[in-house]
């Protein structure tokens, strides 16, 4: 309670979260080649209740963090169809990033700034952009190849959540009378998760047109393809109509996405 009061305190007298003390550096020269989990060997990015820090990040994974982003890979890898233009060492150039958070801010962890669930964190981080790249960057809608992702003719096949646990998405190899497959299960979870998850792999975005708003449990399993990027397939959208009641369509659509205006390498500490 004296945290919250404490935190309250600062956003009433209107001054901008911001991180007690911050060190950022070039990371040393460290391989890019990704690990098992995915994400570029080396990197690491912890949050305790007063520390932030990042080792071996790109610059988009820090804009991303820091402005809620969680339609584009974690890690700063791939294309992000939610963010324009930017220097070109967006993602090449890799830094580690130590941070002190002030007493008397919510405790947060990693998921929930990867989420997009730790607001006063973000704040934190953008604060952290503009003072030591000089970032700025600015929202605009631009219409764009989307996949829209709608409720079948004959309705979804959705079930309500068994558990009030923290929302997540899971894919799983799977084998079914001698063919390998991936089984997609989510857990308390929303269709803009669904699409949010989607979008990290695919070519284009996908944008939840569902008009449903809660959370839910579902299932769905399809046959893998060793070419498609990560857990993806063509057969993906067969298994969400069939199994789920969820159509998927290619078309065209307006999407807010973040313009980065100027960035530059960070400023001595």
């Amino acid at each position: 309670m004296v945290a919250r009061l404490l935190f309250m305190t600062v956003v009433l007298a209107g001054a901008q979260p911001a991180f007690e003390v911050a060190s950022v550096r070039p990371s040393a020269k460290i391989d890019d080649t990704l690990s098992k989990g995915g994400r570029p060997a080396g990197l690491t990015l912890d949050v305790s209740p007063n520390r932030f820090s990042a080792t071996n990040v790109n610059l988009l994974v820090l804009i991303l963090r820091a402005y809620g982003i969680t339609g584009c890979r974690p890690f700063g890898e791939g294309t992000c169809s939610f963010v324009s233009g930017g220097p070109d060492w967006l993602q090449k150039d890799h830094f580690d990033v130590q941070a002190k958070i002030p007493d008397g801010f919510p405790a947060y962890n990693a998921l929930q700034l990867q989420l997009g669930h730790a607001p006063e964190l973000a704040l934190m981080l953008q604060a952290l952009l503009a003072d030591r790249f000089h970032f700025k960057a600015h929202r605009e809608t631009r219409e764009i190849p989307i996949y829209a992702l709608t409720i079948a003719k004959k309705g979804h096949r959705l079930k309500p959540p068994t558990s009030s646990k923290e929302g997540i998405i899971l894919f799983r190899p799977v084998e079914e009378n001698g063919q390998r497959g991936t089984r997609l299960e989510g857990t308390n979870s929303t269709m803009a998760d669904l699409c949010d998850l989607y979008s990290k792999f695919a070519d284009r975005r996908m944008i939840d047109q569902t008009g449903l708003k809660d959370k839910f449990d579902f299932t769905a399993t399809y046959e893998s393809d060793p070419l498609a990027p990560g857990p993806f397939s063509p057969d993906l959208f067969r298994a969400f109509q069939d199994e789920l009641g969820l159509k998927v369509e290619a078309t065209k659509g307006p999407v807010e996405i973040l313009v980065i205006d100027h960035a530059g390498r960070p400023t001595a500490n």
